[in-house]
């Protein structure tokens, strides 16, 4: 892995501000589907629980846009 960045973390460093992590380049989601990535990275950085399910209003219609 190369990182571009001037700080450790580069896109998904974060700053206290007020008692609050800030992404400083905007929020990150990270998802794998290899094991030892996640176990990897679970060694370096903990991670909050979250479950991308976005809907859509297509002509009224409200559609989950993970659904076949």
């Amino acid at each position: 892995m190369l990182e571009k960045r001037c700080r450790v973390a580069g896109n998904i460093y974060t700053e206290m501000v007020e008692g609050i992590d800030v992404h400083v380049f905007d929020g990150r989601i990270f998802y794998t589907s290899d094991k030892a990535v996640w176990e990897y990275v679970n060694r370096l950085a903990e991670f909050n629980h979250y479950v991308n399910s976005p809907i859509a209003n297509y002509h009224g219609m409200m559609n989950n846009l993970f659904c076949q």
